[in-house]
């Protein structure tokens, strides 16, 4: 009934939906192919154990994790542990990730316990890597994977937790707010993963605007083994130098080992 997420491709809507229509059970969807007429021409369904569940107790599938790489829409899904991809009319099986023992049970509902299991934030794709951020035990981890030496890389850091006006409910103390991410050697700066965008092989770019300004400005201050401190001074300078109706400043960053 509703999608998170959605491209639109060659005349085609690629949806992320999770739940479909109730009918006895749940018919439940990871990605759909639709025209622009409504009609559905796939959608990959997978195969779930829907045992004690009714319409009062949905299985807990989270938000979906999609992204696209050269114009073809991919998505993690939650039940089967694959990312699908898009091509034309057809969906295909990618990648297959194994969660194992931190895989969250469909039937742990929104808890503290969340923390126990890999929670997927976000995936990025280049030309030689597979990138992905997930949160686990309240700190922030992320993978490289290598797709032509099938390695994987993983790394964690210490991470901030939600911050809000409000108190968080005991619930939800397990969203993780913000962590330095990738780091580079430029000027310094550096940026939680999600904020970060695919622009071509290889390049990432995070845009700078009045409300974040002041956390990347305390993130680029900070940095130490700074290769090139001239470089910081021009972003830190250029960070002050904003207006409230200035256009973001756009930060483009190259990927490298």
């Amino acid at each position: 009934t509703a999608a998170e997420n959605y491209y639109i491709v060659n005349n085609r809507i690629i949806h992320f939906p999770f739940y479909d229509v109730w009918d006895g059970k749940y018919l439940m969807c990871d990605m759909s192919i639709q025209d622009f007429d409504g009609n559905i021409i796939q959608k990959q369904t997978p195969d779930v154990d829907y045992t004690g569940f009714d319409d009062r107790n949905r299985p807990n599938t989270g938000f979906a994790v999609a992204w696209a790489y050269k114009n073809h829409p991919n998505v993690y899904s939650f039940f089967t542990d694959t990312i699908y991809a898009a091509f034309d009319d057809t969906i295909r099986p990618r990648y297959f990730l194994s969660l194992g023992k931190y895989k969250r049970p469909l039937q742990l509902k929104v808890s503290a316990e969340w923390k126990n299991y890999i929670i997927f934030h976000r995936f990025w794709e280049t030309k030689d890597c597979l990138l992905g951020s997930f949160g686990l035990e309240q700190k922030a981890w992320f993978f490289r994977y290598d797709k032509k030496s099938k390695e994987i890389k993983t790394w964690k850091q210490d991470a901030e937790g939600l911050k809000a006006s409000f108190p968080i409910p005991p619930a939800y103390e397990w969203i993780i707010g913000s962590a330095a991410g990738i780091i580079n050697d430029i000027d310094g700066c550096s940026d939680h993963l999600r904020k970060m965008d695919y622009i071509s092989e290889n390049q990432f770019a995070i845009c700078i605007t009045q409300d974040n300004r002041d956390e990347i400005r305390k993130i680029v201050s900070e940095s130490t083994n700074v290769k090139f401190p001239e470089k910081r001074q021009q972003l830190l300078e250029l960070i002050d130098s904003m207006g409230p109706d200035d256009n973001p400043i756009l930060a483009i960053y190259k990927l490298k080992d």
